[in-house]
């Protein structure tokens, strides 16, 4: 959580779309006015707090022949439903996006094969 966060041109920026409460909405407007603070603002501090600093501890991994997204996901994890964080840690969309050679990246592994 550097200092740089939100520092970027808008290029850097993802547009995140939730549905919250009429109550909730309310409130977090009346917040961010209270803070002095966009709600774009107030939102990405929100999610820097929440996200700490997972992500930052990565395992370099080489996809090899025959791997599939669930059996990387239940080496590091011991849990196949996990490999959407894999894949969408990495950039990728689809469990089949992945070949032979590619390098992933794992972010907060449990277990180290």
């Amino acid at each position: 959580m550097g200092a740089a966060r939100g520092k970027g041109s808008k290029a850097d920026y993802h547009r995140l779309l939730i549905s919250v409460e009429r109550e909730q909405f309310r409130r977090f407007k009346a917040r961010a006015a209270f803070e002095n603070l966009s709600m774009s603002e107030l939102s990405r501090r929100f999610i820097d707090q929440w996200l700490g600093d997972w992500g930052e501890r990565l395992v370099p991994y080489t996809v090899q022949e025959g791997d599939t997204m669930a059996s990387i996901a239940r080496k590091f994890y011991g849990d196949a439903k996990r490999l959407w964080g894999i894949l969408y840690f990495n950039g990728l969309d689809e469990p089949d996006d992945i070949v032979p050679g590619q390098e992933l990246l794992i972010p907060e592994p449990k277990i180290q094969p």
